[in-house]
């Protein structure tokens, strides 16, 4: 079974090339655009790893770990 790794970035251009790194290494990659929209994809996924950025809209980096950190599911 393929790992998971949700990559979470505002910045289009970074978020992609990330991801598209990630997936010639045979991984499964999920990607999400704001803060907001990683934690319901990280509840509803739980993947193996996150890769975040810090300075996101709606929700920083920072603030999605804490949100993330409440949750047995995904701390």
């Amino acid at each position: 079974m393929k790992k998971r790794i949700l990559v979470i970035d505002d910045e289009y251009m970074i978020r992609t090339a990330v991801g598209a790194m990630l997936t010639s290494y045979d991984y499964d990659v999920v990607q999400c655009s704001d803060g907001e929209e990683g934690l319901r994809e990280a509840h509803s996924i739980l993947p193996d790893l996150i890769i975040c950025d810090v300075n996101m809209p709606k929700l920083t980096g920072f603030e999605l770990i804490q949100e993330l950190r409440k949750s047995n599911d995904t701390s």
